[in-house]
């Protein structure tokens, strides 16, 4: 039987990683799909990793 540990947290900072501008950046809405994505990630492997 495998015990599955559940967490909460919080990524400080997300926000402004989100939402910052990057210079000469063709697109803002795929620049924010894009940083999106890598959140996603983030909140999926940092768990596993504690």
């Amino acid at each position: 039987m495998s015990v599955q540990v559940l967490l909460y947290g919080k990524l400080l900072g997300i926000e402004e990683f989100l939402f910052s501008a990057a210079p000469g950046a063709s697109s803002e809405a795929n620049l924010l799909a894009g940083r999106s994505h890598w959140v996603t990630l983030l909140s999926e492997i940092l768990p596993r990793a504690v």
